[in-house]
């Protein structure tokens, strides 16, 4: 079956023609690409993917093996190549979450250690008599 597709930011969407894209309706399906395990043969490409949880914290795609055929080897090739594409592109954003989560987290720790050192240098307080 002829599907329209759309890739964007990792995230592979189909619906069944381009139409219904247009019009705002709920994609056939999708998956997101990270996690990318990939096998082409010919025209027809393999996908699974590692997934991203959904609203729920469930990894739909997780372990599903989707079967595209492309109808020509060019046309294999290129969709190939994009989503290998994708795929680093949602490597690299979890990358770069992952290290703004841990600097967010020492800079927490820096700030309590510094909110020690002030208390522990002002020395103990005086009583008035």
């Amino acid at each position: 079956h002829v599907r329209y597709f759309e890739l964007t930011k990792g995230e592979l969407k189909w619906w069944n023609k381009r139409a219904d894209a247009e019009k705002g309706a709920n994609p056939s399906g999708s998956l997101h690409v990270f996690g990318l395990e990939l096998h082409l043969e010919n025209t027809v490409f393999y996908i699974r993917t590692a997934g991203v949880p959904d609203s729920k914290g469930r990894l739909p795609s997780k372990g599903v093996q989707y079967v595209f055929d492309a109808t020509t080897e060019t046309g294999a090739v290129k969709w190939v190549d994009m989503l290998q594409q994708h795929e680093a592109y949602c490597r690299a954003t979890a990358m770069y979450y992952a290290q703004r989560k841990a600097e967010q987290e020492a800079d927490k720790r820096i700030a309590g250690l510094e909110a020690l050192a002030r208390t522990l240098t002002a020395g103990p307080k005086k009583q008035k008599d």
